[in-house]
């Protein structure tokens, strides 16, 4: 999926820029780890009609950190455990120490792993991503970036395969991978890993008119005929719960 570097990236980086790195809490007392309060709009949903002592499985494609902006880290202190994917060299450091149940796997994701992909990292590791144009909006908004290494990338369901335990059922997949969040949605082997729900970043409707958006967006489209209907939506992610049809 090609990205232009248009006022959706910019809103983007400005987003990050502005945001508290100081978690907070919901009018519940509940802290919020997300970005834009995702864990806690996706634990609304999830938990209900389940016991409080129910524990989950998650996946995690662009994970970042342990806690900051995590959409998991709530969870994770719930009892749940997951599998968190981040491809920035060192990243599953922080991982290991501070989430020892989970399974952390320092990788690439991608639709195929044929070959090897430019990976742009910042000084703000929020932002590194693969794709060039939106490293040079990132560039144009004055964040530095620190280097660009190549990576050989790992099909998310060579991942699952691997990792996710017999039988285990995903409750939720987080995907926030700046840029080909489209083509991992669309790779993944619905027949054995579909989730009950994803969060996944959209920037594309940040200041967009959200009636417009199963008109406008590839990822609602392909989800659709998948049987996920949108649930919820934050500033940069949409929340799509999977619904059994009658046909």
């Amino acid at each position: 999926m090609k990205i232009k570097a248009g006022q959706k990236l910019i809103d983007k980086i400005r987003g990050k820029k502005k945001h508290n790195k100081n978690n907070i809490k919901d009018i519940w007392g509940r802290t919020i780890y997300s970005q834009d309060g995702e864990d806690v709009v996706l634990y609304s949903y999830i938990m209900n009609g389940k016991s409080s002592d129910y524990k989950g499985f998650f996946v995690d494609v662009g994970a970042l950190h342990p806690q900051r902006y995590s959409n998991t880290f709530i969870f994770y202190k719930m009892g749940w455990n997951g599998i968190n994917i981040d491809g920035t060299p060192g990243s599953m450091a922080k991982f290991n120490e501070e989430r020892p149940r989970d399974i952390n796997i320092e990788a690439v994701v991608s639709d195929n792993n044929s070959e090897k992909v430019s990976y742009y990292i910042f000084e703000e590791s929020a932002l590194n991503c693969f794709n060039k144009e939106c490293a040079e909006a990132y560039i144009s908004e004055g964040w530095k970036l620190n280097n660009i290494v190549q990576l050989q990338p790992k099909t998310i369901n060579d991942i699952l395969d691997t990792y996710v335990p017999k039988n285990k059922k995903i409750d939720f997949i987080n995907i926030d991978t700046e840029g080909i969040d489209e083509k991992i949605v669309k790779s993944i082997n619905y027949e054995k890993y579909a989730p009950d729900y994803f969060i996944i970043e959209e920037c594309d409707f940040i200041n967009k008119d959200f009636a417009q958006y199963k008109e406008l967006s590839n990822i609602y489209k392909f989800l659709y005929l998948k049987n996920y209907i949108v649930v919820g939506k934050t500033m940069r992610s949409i929340i799509y719960k999977k619904i059994e049809r009658r046909i």
